[in-house]
C-alpha cells in the first residue's frame, strides 16, 4: 500500500516537526527524517530540495494551525 503524494508530504512535515523539536535543526539529518517516515532519501528530496526548505515548509505549516 502506498501513501498518496499529498498525504506523504503531510506525513513528512508532521514527522519532521517532531524530530526538529527533539533534536533541533542542526542535530537532525535528512536521512533521519526519511528513515522515520519510512521513505527513501530520494522520495524526501522529491518533496523538499533540502533541510532548510523542509524546515521552512514545516514552520509555515505551524502558522496555519
Amino acid at each position: 500500500m502506498t501513501i498518496p503524494e499529498v498525504g506523504l508530504r503531510e506525513q513528512i512535515l508532521d514527522t519532521a516537526k517532531s524530530l526538529f523539536m527533539q533534536q533541533g535543526y542542526h542535530g537532525l539529518a535528512m536521512r533521519q527524517i526519511s528513515e522515520a517516515v519510512g521513505v527513501s532519501k530520494a522520495a524526501l528530496y522529491y518533496h523538499f530540495k533540502d533541510k532548510e526548505e523542509l524546515f521552512l515548509a514545516m514552520a509555515g505549516n505551524l502558522k496555519r494551525h
